[in-house]
């Protein structure tokens, strides 16, 4: 009896109640080393956060490493412990154990490589496989010994090569011997086969019976009938004597060798352990991240202090098991001391209590549970779980005195910060007494600080859960009309056990159905009526919230694709952009290059027939340029009435701004400015572009090079120097703008250009190139006029 008063005792049979071993056996279905699987098996819940928050990190670092496509190269060994002991015994080892032992050292140093590689990107996983040693010198002395098939080569030592040699040889020479006598003629008639044969170690020939004295020789075995006998010629005898000699002589050399190489394992042995040990945590962190994967599991966040905000999370074996399992919601803060879940059977209490219970003890024991990602769950060091029937015939307990028991050594184990789970409380007694007591159990609870969870039909306790600070009702919707659970669990409601409209269903006769409903006290009826309301209502409810949360659901859906399309329509956009900037810089060049080539044949030949067909090669390649790049035109139309001295208006013709300074309304054509330029033109082929005072910058006729400034390959003072005696010479030759190319490269002279230009009086206004001008790269600076 004094048994279920301990503490260890209570812990251990509270992860057995909750499956946790279950668990831990599809845990190890992905684990690939033998001391992987072992670690799995045995692995506990931990009571210590900070180990549970490495165990934690590791696992996340795992998942994002098996997410980048990169996978530890780890593969199976047996579990080498008592090997390494035994070498630490002086007990030598055989050459199986030491070609295991050399396949481990290969990938311990692998391993090694590996993690070396990993260190900024996956820093935790890096340390624990860098905690291996490298075992260079004995894998080296091992794969002297050993070739890729686990043989012990001959060149394992200079004597067994020599003996090897030697032993082939004279089996070699007895063999051709042997052979010389089974096709002698001499020995035709009384040989039995034709083929040699071993017994006893010697070779030896098949010989009838009848005629065994006419072969001198040694009789070492005869046939089950007794027809044949076996003998080894007397010419043999030296020849298998030295054989036999040489294989005692090999086996010896053999042997000194395993022991030379246990040695070796000998003087590693503490760093076999270390390796061991990191490859076998290694493993059972990779299992770890496959079983998550499996269960399409996440890492909550943890909280040092006991809250609970859970977000679709399931039962992970009914998960494993290919079984329905209905995800829900489980939010509490941390004023909630106790949750009593009523209901009716079958709803799925006793599995929501198992589910809180086994992912508390899953993320304690470094594990991803099945949950959304954004869950938190609070640091539960000790759960306590009561769960099924308790009845001790071996101490002849009732299910009763078994049941509270058990509830005394938790109330008398329970500290703060613990987790009770407590299925029917006290549901094997009279009802009234059982709810005071559960009432006085529960208030216990709380007052040490525990976090407690039961399931119960009393109605008391439901009233308890409602006007009791510090706990709450919860109970799973249920289909009233067909009488069967969904499985949808609901917080801050309590649920009817519908116990006589179960029997109703399932065949109760109607006359027993409406005596035991005129039994019930009036308060029962009323209380079961006002459950039965507010459980419709709730229904109601949680189908409209369900509705809500699948349309946002579709929004978010809706919202990610649009900006994916957005996303890939801007992407698109640039890189047609680009395309068309490379394109441009292209046709640019390739006129550029043209033009050079028509001024420099004008240079050899300037006869006036050569410069007239220049002209006209000049304008149709401006025309082919206009065409294929048209500027666009600006401003807008407006008629001859509207037109003001001081309006800046687009010259059509010239693709060029000017600004008005006279107008003539009789024969509608204005006088126009372009810095100290005066030209006329009619008023139908102008565009009003505004006042004076807006600043809108001229876009001159393709760049010449005339009014282009290349400063690309300068340094920025020189640069400034040399922009500083050109403009003087522009505004001196009355220039409207010019082209200053730069070029983008670091930015330096881009900045000096543009810096200085916004200082200049010699400057209107200025502006980046158009992208068919040369783009960024170049600045078209708008001149003022003349300075006197």
């Amino acid at each position: 009896m004094s048994k279920t008063l301990n503490q260890d005792w209570l812990l251990n049979r509270s992860i057995k109640l909750l499956e946790f071993n279950d668990l831990l056996s599809f845990l190890t279905e992905y684990t690939k080393t033998e001391p992987g699987r072992k670690k799995a098996l045995n692995l506990l819940p931990s009571q210590n956060l900070k180990e549970i928050e490495k165990n934690l990190d590791l696992l996340r670092e795992m998942i994002a490493l098996k997410n980048s496509g990169l996978t530890l190269p780890l593969s199976y060994f047996p579990d080498l412990r008592e090997s390494f002991e035994n070498a630490q015994k002086g007990v030598r080892l055989s050459v199986p154990e030491l070609v295991e032992i050399l396949k481990f050292v290969v990938q311990a140093d692998k391993i090694l490589e590996f993690c070396k590689a990993l260190a900024k990107k996956f820093p935790i996983i890096a340390e624990l496989g860098l905690s291996s040693p490298k075992f260079s010198q004995l894998k080296n002395a091992l794969e002297k010994c050993f070739d890729e098939q686990g043989e012990l080569k001959d060149s394992a030592s200079q004597k067994l090569k020599e003996l090897r040699s030697e032993h082939n040889s004279l089996r070699t020479q007895i063999q051709k011997n042997l052979e010389q006598i089974l096709s002698s003629r001499e020995y035709e008639s009384i040989i039995q086969d034709k083929f040699y044969t071993e017994r006893e170690g010697r070779l030896v020939i098949p010989v009838k019976s009848s005629a065994q004295s006419k072969l001198n020789g040694i009789v070492h075995d005869s046939s089950a009938s007794g027809a044949t006998v076996f003998i080894e010629p007397m010419e043999m005898v030296p020849l298998n004597n030295r054989l036999r000699i040489v294989e005692r002589e090999i086996d010896a050399e053999i042997n000194r060798i395993l022991e030379e190489l246990t040695e070796w394992v000998k003087k590693f042995g503490n760093e076999l352990h270390i390796a061991l040990d990191a490859q076998s945590e290694l493993d059972l962190i990779q299992a770890k991240a496959e079983l998550a994967e499996r269960l399409n599991a996440s890492i909550p966040a943890l909280s040092p202090s006991p809250v609970l905000r859970l977000y679709q999370v399931s039962h992970p074996l009914l998960l494993l098991q290919g079984r329905k399992a209905i995800a829900n919601d489980l939010i509490l803060d941390q004023s909630t001391y106790g949750v009593i879940i009523s209901g009716p059977n079958t709803g799925g209490k006793t599995v929501l209590l198992k589910t809180i219970g086994l992912l508390v003890l899953m993320v304690r024991a470094g594990m991803a549970i099945p949950a959304h990602p954004d869950s938190v769950l609070g640091f539960f060091p000790k759960v306590y779980v009561e769960i099924g029937d308790q009845q001790s015939l071996a101490e002849e307990l009732s299910s009763y005195s078994a049941h509270l028991l058990n509830l005394i050594g938790i109330l008398d184990s329970a500290r703060a910060g613990a987790m009770v789970l407590i299925d029917e409380i006290l549901g094997s007694t009279d009802p009234e007494e059982a709810g005071a007591l559960a009432i006085s159990i529960l208030r216990q609870l709380k007052a040490q600080n525990c976090l407690s969870f039961i399931t119960t039909h009393f109605s008391r306790l439901k009233a308890f859960g409602e006007s009791e600070p510090g706990f709450i009702n919860a109970s799973f919707e249920f289909d009233p009309e067909n009488l069967t659970p969904t499985y949808h669990l609901r917080l801050g409601v309590a649920g009817p056990s519908y116990g006589i409209d179960t029997a109703k269903k399932l065949g109760l006769k109607q006359e027993l159905i409406s005596e035991a409903k005129n039994l019930l006290s009036p308060e029962v009826k009323r209380m079961m009526e006002l459950l039965a309301r507010l459980d419709q209502k709730q229904t109601d409810l949680d189908q409209r919230l369900s509705k809500v949360w699948e349309k946002g659901k579709e929004l978010e859906k809706w919202e990610q694709e649009i900006r994916v399309r957005d996303s890939q329509v801007l992407e698109k956009e640039q890189e047609l952009k680009k395309g068309f900037h490379r394109q441009l810089e292209a046709e640019i060049r390739g006129f550029r290059m043209r033009l050079n080539q028509i001024l420099e044949e004008i240079k050899s030949d300037s006869s006036r027939e050569k410069i007239s067909r220049s002209k006209q090669e000049i304008s149709g390649l401006q025309k082919e340029f206009e065409e294929k790049y048209p500027i666009p035109e600006l401003g807008e139309e407006i008629s001859a009435e509207q037109w003001q001295v001081g309006d800046l208006a687009w010259i059509t013709k010239l693709k060029a701004q000017a600004q008005v300074i006279e107008i003539d309304l009789k024969n509608e054509e204005a006088t126009l400015a372009i810095g100290t330029i005066r030209l006329k033109e009619k008023l139908s082929g102008l565009r009003w572009l505004g006042k004076r005072e807006r600043k809108i910058s001229v876009i001159s006729p393709v760049p010449s090079s005339s009014n282009t400034l290349d400063l690309r390959g300068k340094y920025a003072e020189e640069a400034e120097a040399i922009l500083i005696d050109y403009l003087d010479r522009a505004i001196r030759e009355a220039k409207p703008a010019v082209y200053i190319i730069h070029g983008h490269g670091t930015g330096v002279l881009k900045k000096m250009v543009r810096d200085y230009l916004s200082t200049s009086s010699y400057v209107e206004s200025f502006r980046p190139g158009e992208t068919w001008e040369g783009g960024d790269g170049i600045t078209v600076a708008i001149l003022a006029k003349k300075m006197d």
